[in-house]
């Protein structure tokens, strides 16, 4: 238990300075930005086709093979890292995950605008560490967490 609890936290500090480090490279090449998603599909395609092996809470999911996406985004948010930084990040994970060791996340386990809307999603909701009220169609971030 405590080898699986410290596997996971290395997991999600991995992914949070691969996050930090993708950042600065995506946010240079101008990753688009949440506004054509369909976040009511993003939440959809996410609790079906990643939830099994991705806890979030604003999708309600509670899988524990993968990084806790909550987790991993938590402190570049706190940070002030814009939403389409996650948004490129988690489209490019998505497309072309690791394949060299296990758990192996299967490379466009969702495509096209579905992997958009995923990325979407996951850019406005993870790393809130509360489950928000209904999804909208709005991508923008609370007041309260939206970088200044």
């Amino acid at each position: 238990m405590a080898r699986h609890m410290a596997t996971t936290r290395l997991r999600s500090l991995a992914v949070g300075a691969l996050t930090a480090v993708a950042a600065v490279t995506l946010t240079a090449c101008g990753a688009a930005g949440t506004a054509d998603a369909d976040l009511e599909n993003g939440k959809a395609k996410f609790v079906t086709s990643c939830g099994g092996c991705h806890m979030m809470a604003a999708a309600g999911t509670k899988g524990t093979v993968g990084p806790d996406l909550d987790d991993a985004f938590r402190m570049s948010r706190a940070e002030g890292f814009p939403s389409s930084t996650f948004q490129g990040v988690v489209h490019y994970w998505i497309s072309n995950a690791e394949q060299g060791r296990e758990p192996i996340m299967p490379r466009n386990i969702v495509t096209g605008k579905d992997a958009e809307d995923v990325a979407a999603y996951v850019a406005v909701y993870a790393g809130l560490g509360a489950k928000p009220g209904e999804v909208t169609q709005s991508p923008v971030l609370p007041a309260a967490i939206a970088p200044k």
